[in-house]
């Protein structure tokens, strides 16, 4: 069992999370109390807040979390080095779009460092996650929900009908096909964002 120890090392975080349940929530909860400071340290002398400190620091511990699961982190970083990255250039991402982008140039002026390469790939996925998630919010949380549990998640109409109330199978793959329409009415004039849900299956 985990415990709250400067002495736990990268290899048993990795495994508490590769193992679920109690073990994973221990090796997230160390993760947040171990690093999360510096991210806040990070964003509040870069034209931020505590709040957005947090916000960043969930995002880059999401980032990081899909990328043990799947596989993709190897270990050629220390996972407070990679968590930093990840954080670093999700900010350096919301300072481009946001009003500060004038002073983009001048921020992070003492944060050089060059981005580990699996930490820019768990940040392009997350990007591409939040894109994804933003346009089936625009068919509405009823479809969005729909074509999640039918195409991203796979499951059977049954289970999907079940789970969204509805009276049989048939009705869901009825609520299917249209929520499917309504998403590529709205695809018609957006070629870049129907490549990337075809990356998730969507389109």
């Amino acid at each position: 069992m985990l415990s709250f120890s400067k002495t736990n090392s990268d290899t048993d975080l990795i495994g508490g999370i590769l193992q679920g349940g109690k073990a994973e929530n221990q090796s997230l909860q160390f993760l947040y109390k171990q690093h999360f400071a510096a991210v806040v340290k990070l964003v509040t002398a870069n034209k931020g807040t505590h709040e957005e400190a947090k916000d960043l620091f969930h995002d880059a511990l999401a980032a990081f979390y899909e990328q043990v699961k799947s596989g993709r982190f190897k270990g050629e970083s220390s996972i407070g080095t990679y968590l930093y990255a990840i954080a670093r250039n999700m900010w350096l991402n919301r300072l481009k779009r946001s009003t500060y982008h004038a002073a983009y140039e001048k921020t992070l002026q003492n944060e050089g460092e060059p981005l580990d390469q699996h930490a820019h790939e768990a940040l392009v996925e997350q990007e591409k996650t939040n894109t994804v998630l933003g346009v089936l919010t625009l068919i509405g949380e009823e479809c969005k929900k729909m074509l999640l549990l039918a195409i991203y998640e796979n499951l059977p109409m049954e289970d999907i009908a079940v789970q969204m109330g509805f009276k049989n199978a048939q009705n869901a793959r009825n609520k299917k096909l249209k929520c499917s329409n309504r998403l590529k009415e709205l695809l018609e004039e957006r070629p870049q964002i129907r490549q990337m849900l075809s990356e998730f299956r969507f389109a």
